[in-house]
């Protein structure tokens, strides 16, 4: 029983993302709805642990979040950018209260908006272009947006 419990026992040293996101999303989710829950586990599964999972939660960077949001403006929404980048940051401020870490760096960064040239399903006027340019372009309706 003594091994079982010092094997469940976390290290701090060797704590990494992967572990922080998995503890939040088995700890960290109670009370919610179970749709919520599926959603916040399948984003997190799918663009945060795959992609920071293995980086010691010591040794992450504001700069390592950086460059992981904005790796993924080009094929997110800006809505879905700000749920990956809050899973992250609950998930570090859960851990700092289990004295897992001091620091969360996922909260000093700020979460950039989605690249619409790199989504190919956004609307027209999600899109770069003179109606996107000059929203007062008396021309352009929904049915012209094709002529803008």
């Amino acid at each position: 029983m003594v091994e079982d419990l010092e094997a469940s026992v976390k290290d701090p040293a060797t704590y990494t993302v992967g572990d922080c996101v998995e503890d939040w999303l088995a700890k960290g989710l109670k009370g919610l709805d179970d749709d919520t829950v599926g959603n916040y586990g399948s984003l997190a599964r799918k663009h945060v642990i795959p992609l920071l999972g293995k980086a010691k939660l010591a040794d992450l960077r504001a700069d390592d979040v950086d460059e992981w949001l904005d790796g993924l403006s080009g094929t997110l929404s800006t809505r879905s950018l700000r749920l990956v980048h809050a899973i992250l940051k609950r998930a570090i401020r859960q851990a700092q209260a289990r004295d897992m870490i001091m620091r969360n760096v996922a909260e000093l960064v700020k979460t950039p908006r989605a690249r619409p040239e790199g989504r190919a399903g956004l609307s027209p006027l999600s899109r770069p272009g003179p109606c996107w340019k000059r929203p007062s372009h008396l021309d352009c309706t929904p049915t012209s947006w094709s002529a803008c």
